[in-house]
C-alpha cells in the first residue's frame, strides 16, 4: 500500500489551549486580524493539516473548527475545490518573509503551513500544496494534543 498526501486532523482540549496560540498567531500574520476572532471558545476544537507522504505538513486549514464535521466539510471542500481555489501571496516586508493562503469563492481556506524567507520557496510551496491537494485522503479520527502539555486540567 502506498502512502500520499493527505489531511490529517489535530484536536485541542479548548479553543483557550496554549497549544493552539501559535495556529491563531500564524492565521493572524497570514490571512488578517479579523480571523482570530473566529476561534471558537468550545471544547474539543479542530484544525486540518495538508501533509505529503513522508509527514511534512504542507498547508493548513485557515479556520479552526467546533467539530470534526465541520473540520470535515471544510477539509472535504478544500480538496474537492482544486482549480478553483485563488492563491494570494502575502508577505511581511518589515521582517522579510513571505506566505501564502487559498480562497475559495472570496473565503480563505487554507494557508501556508510557515513563512519562507524567499519568494521562490513560496513558489514552490504553493505549488506543492496545488499538486498534492487533489490527490490528498482524509484521515478518520483525529489527533489530541497531550492535555498534560497544555497548562491544566480539562475541567
Amino acid at each position: 500500500m502506498s502512502v500520499g498526501p493527505r489531511i490529517v486532523f489535530t484536536r485541542f482540549v479548548t479553543g483557550e489551549s496554549p497549544k493552539l496560540q501559535p495556529w491563531r498567531d500564524h492565521l493572524a500574520r497570514v490571512v488578517g486580524a479579523t480571523v482570530t476572532s473566529s476561534v471558537p471558545k468550545a471544547d474539543d476544537v479542530l484544525v486540518w493539516h495538508l501533509v505529503s507522504a513522508n509527514n511534512r505538513v504542507l498547508a493548513r486549514s485557515a479556520w479552526v473548527f467546533s467539530s470534526f464535521d465541520e473540520a470535515t466539510l471544510s477539509a472535504r471542500a478544500t480538496v474537492e475545490a482544486g482549480a478553483e481555489l485563488a492563491v494570494v501571496p502575502v508577505s511581511e516586508e518589515r521582517v522579510g518573509t513571505y506566505g501564502w493562503y487559498a480562497t475559495l469563492a472570496g473565503v480563505p481556506v487554507m494557508t501556508c503551513a510557515r513563512w519562507y524567507l524567499t519568494d521562490r520557496d513560496r513558489r514552490h510551496s504553493i505549488a506543492l500544496a496545488l499538486t498534492s491537494l487533489p490527490h490528498a485522503t482524509l484521515l478518520p479520527g483525529a489527533r489530541l494534543m497531550d492535555p498534560a502539555l497544555m497548562g491544566g486540567s480539562r475541567e
